[in-house]
């Protein structure tokens, strides 16, 4: 969950504990998404399908897992912004302004 990000001022929390299975990292914790707009997500190519059809603008309500409840998020869908993390370090660093 990078900070500032539509998800977070939605109200989503990320996972704070980072950890690695054979090579792979996930975050541990925060929320888990069980339904966007009631339509429930059992399996990854749903949730795929579901998140790539939304667009900006359009209001989502999350079902969400924490602590042991069922909550909903509601909000309007912004326009991601482009973070540090989403460029290869090569063309991040190409695109700062040379002084």
């Amino acid at each position: 969950m990078e900070p500032g990000s539509p998800a977070e001022r939605g109200g989503v929390r990320g996972g704070e504990l980072p950890i690695a299975i054979v090579g792979t990292e996930f975050m541990l914790g925060g929320d888990i998404i069980t339904a966007i707009n009631g339509q429930s997500l059992d399996v990854w190519e749903e949730f795929l399908k579901v998140v790539r059809s939304l667009k900006v603008g359009d209001k989502v309500t999350l079902s969400l897992f924490r602590e042991m409840e069922t909550r909903n998020v509601e909000f309007t869908l912004l326009e991601r912004p482009i973070f540090p993390g989403d460029l290869p370090s090569d063309t991040f660093r190409s695109s700062l302004p040379v002084r």
